[in-house]
């Protein structure tokens, strides 16, 4: 697999990293770049406003945590989305050389939505490369392979033969949308439109980190909620039901004993 080789070939021995720019921009709310084609490797970390991304036939608003990687003379299309807010992000270019540099051509871009969790380290990335000091390179290297390989296990790549797990961060949000939506209908199609993903592939990601696909796991957190609600409250069973967006009590303690293997008024007494 692409992402593997490139992460193997930063950490070699035999392999040159040399980094060409990297620098923490404000730009213009105008800033915008059509189907650019540059040398390095790219890679993007989004402190703050929105940036609009296109990528082959895939396109993304991406706000602050997002990461995305382009690789070498892979045509790109970046924008801010607000035409008043300034866009300030990092901006790694960096090129790579040795045997096997050649032979990287499989993964041509990645992209990670709600990677907050990274910015640690790509502000030691920006730390080592700012003030160089005693073994600064294989620190470099080491905080560079850990944000890749986070953005490649957790993100969207064009390596399409393995689907990747659905990061943390998006799954919390996906939770977050259905409480705040519950009392009503909720299409899987409004979690992959959240996620920026298209729904065939939001499926099956999600079923892969969840185990359920995205219509029976709604349903899993709406019964989640109804159980914390008769435990916590004085609600009738009737009462929780249509707060979890169920007008219908029998089909509301149907689908609760399938989750929870009992009725709702068995639960509460327990």
């Amino acid at each position: 697999m692409g992402e593997k080789k490139l992460l193997e070939m930063i950490l070699s021995n035999n392999a040159d990293l040399q980094i060409e720019r990297f620098g923490l921009s404000t730009v213009s709310p105008k800033w915008n770049l059509i189907d650019r084609k540059i040398p390095e490797h790219y890679l993007t970390f989004i402190v703050g406003a929105q940036n609009h991304v296109v990528l082959d036939n895939s396109s993304w608003i991406l706000g602050p945590g997002s990461i995305t990687y382009v690789s070498p003379f892979f045509p790109h299309s970046m924008r801010s989305v607000s035409s008043l807010d300034p866009h300030t992000f990092y901006h790694l270019r960096f090129t790579l050389s040795g045997p096997q540099s050649n032979s990287l051509s499989e993964i041509s871009w990645a992209v990670l939505k709600n990677g907050q969790a990274l910015q640690p380290l790509v502000d030691q990335m920006f730390n080592e490369y700012c003030n160089p000091g005693l073994f600064w390179q294989i620190r470099f290297k080491s905080l560079l392979v850990a944000v890749l390989a986070e953005v490649f296990r957790s993100g969207k790549s064009n390596c399409s033969n393995e689907i990747n797990l659905l990061n943390s961060g998006l799954l919390a949000e996906c939770r977050n949308y259905v409480l705040d939506n519950i009392k009503r209908t909720i299409q899987p199609s409004e979690l992959s439109d959240l996620c920026g993903y298209n729904s065939d592939y939001f499926t099956r990601i999600f079923k892969k980190t969840t185990g359920a696909a995205p219509r029976t796991w709604i349903m899993r957190e709406r019964m989640r909620q109804a159980a914390f609600l008769l435990q916590e409250s004085d609600l009738t069973v009737g009462e929780v039901a249509y707060l979890t967006g169920c007008d219908d009590v029998f089909r509301f303690s149907r689908q609760f004993k399938k989750i929870f293997g009992i009725p709702p008024t068995v639960f509460r007494r327990q």
